[in-house]
Formats: structure tokens, C-alpha cells, sequence
């Protein structure tokens, strides 16, 4: 009796941490902490502006962030931030962005240039796509500027 319930207990504890390593990781981090961040580990920053009566943010959280590929990708290329906008830092970033709609997720390069936006929800596999066209525009921006720094083609 005592062998099976501790071999429930393993694979539980086991499939937790197997979900648990799935979900996207969002960081406790100021924006400007992010951007610095970002530009350290050459990553692109995600901030999901949400707030707690969006219903569909809710849905993006348990569907899509929890997603296995979705997550393995986000944490590989972003540093990932959620920020409520309407509290904090994320009233002025919600102006300043002009944030109409939630959830809005928006993708930054580590010089805090926007490179692509998605507003509403998305289930795993369009975000997963809208994420990678993120991390390619980053390295068109990248690729502009130094052809614009050479004096173009």
C-alpha cells in the first residue's frame, strides 16, 4: 500500500514539473529592467498588458501560455513580462502605447523599439507564430541598421 501511494505521489509530483517547465515564465521586472535584460541576453521583450476583468486574458493565460512549444519558444527568445494596465507602470505604458483593447501583447527589441503587436486572444499555435515573426523582425531591424550604418546597398 505505502509503495503505491508514494508511486502516485512520483508520477504527480513528476507531471507537475513536467507542466510546470511547459508554461511560459514571465519575469517580476520593471519595462526598463526588461529592456536592459533583453539586451543582455539578446532576446526580444514580450509584456502581455492585461487586466483582471479581461476574460479572454484569462483564456490566453490557461490556454496559450501553458501550451508546451509556446513556452519552450517564449523562454528561449523573450524576456517575458505581464503587466496590469490598470496598476502601476502599466497605466502609463497603456497610454503611451495606446493600448485599446486587452489582451494586447507587444513585442520589443532590446532597444525598446516596438516590433509587432497582437491584440486580442490567440490560441498556441497563432501565437506561436505571431512570436516568431516577432524575433524576425527584430533581425530585420538589426539587419536595416547596419546596412543603414554601411550606407545601404
Amino acid at each position: 500500500m505505502k509503495k503505491n501511494i508514494f508511486a502516485a505521489f512520483v508520477i504527480a509530483f513528476v507531471s507537475f514539473a513536467v507542466f510546470a517547465n511547459a508554461e511560459v515564465k514571465f519575469n517580476d521586472l520593471s519595462f526598463a529592467n526588461a529592456i536592459k535584460e533583453a539586451k543582455k541576453t539578446h532576446k526580444v521583450v514580450m509584456i502581455d498588458f492585461y487586466t483582471d476583468w479581461c476574460g479572454w486574458c484569462k483564456v490566453l493565460d490557461r490556454k496559450t501560455y501553458s501550451d508546451e512549444e509556446v513556452g519552450k519558444f517564449a523562454d528561449a527568445k523573450f524576456v517575458s513580462l505581464k503587466i496590469n494596465a490598470e496598476k502601476g507602470e502599466g497605466v502609463d505604458l497603456t497610454k503611451k502605447y495606446k493600448i485599446q483593447g486587452f489582451p494586447t501583447i507587444i513585442f520589443f527589441d532590446a532597444d525598446g523599439v516596438e516590433v509587432n503587436r497582437v491584440v486580442g486572444y490567440q490560441d498556441a499555435k497563432a501565437f506561436l507564430a505571431s512570436m516568431k515573426i516577432a524575433t524576425a523582425e527584430k533581425l530585420e531591424k538589426k539587419a536595416s541598421r547596419i546596412d543603414n550604418a554601411r550606407g545601404g546597398y
